[in-house]
């Protein structure tokens, strides 16, 4: 029997989205560790609402839960970070 993604990474406590030339970016901090990666399909030139929306709801979709949280720009122009917890 397979282990679910959920089981192996479990529910992420921060989220951290910033925007590069080229795309997208993402990192999820868990007490398993950390996962990466870019945000495909949202365009670097999107708004940062889009962006945060987007990787949410796959975030979700990966855990199947719900998760809330706050967005809040950090001190790097470009970066948001969100404080997850789930709903």
């Amino acid at each position: 029997m397979s282990t679910s993604w959920r089981e192996r990474f479990g529910i992420p406590k921060t989220l951290v989205l910033y925007r590069t030339p080229e795309s997208w970016r993402h990192a999820s901090y868990s007490a398993s560790g950390v996962l990466d990666g870019r945000l495909s399909g949202i365009p670097a030139d999107s708004l940062p609402q889009e962006a945060q929306e987007a990787l949410r709801h796959r975030m979700e979709e990966s855990l199947r839960q719900s998760l809330t949280g706050v967005w809040a720009a950090d001190e790097r122009p470009g970066w948001w970070t969100d404080m997850v917890s789930t709903a």
